[in-house]
């Protein structure tokens, strides 16, 4: 999980809940990372910004997953659906919109 200044990685037996391991690491010199401070773009428009780029209408896409998530100290949106058999992966910076990766192949 992450906090504002660090990242923290636990691992926990699942039979017992003891914690066997546990890590902590500071983000981008402790400030949170690039863009922690800044407002956020929201899902419903990373939402927008990726169903445009595939070509598509949001009204048009059943999304898997979409949720707020850090990656390397940068908020970002992870954004997953299906269209027409194909699934498409996203990642978008959570404040200006940029789409960081992307990626699609078709649907099991």
């Amino acid at each position: 999980f992450y906090t504002s200044t660090h990242e923290y990685d636990y691992e926990i037996n699942a039979l017992t809940g003891a914690i066997l391991e546990r890590k902590s690491e500071a983000l981008n010199g402790g400030n949170g990372g690039n863009n922690d401070s800044k407002t956020y773009i929201g899902l419903e428009q990373a939402k927008a910004i990726v169903a445009a780029h595939a070509g598509f209408a949001v009204s048009e896409i059943r999304f898997k997953e979409a949720k707020l998530d850090f990656e390397d100290g940068y908020a970002v949106y992870e954004i997953e659906f299906v269209k027409n058999g194909v699934e498409y992966e996203y990642t978008v910076n959570a404040v200006n919109g940029e789409i960081m990766e992307h990626k699609s192949e078709v649907d099991d």
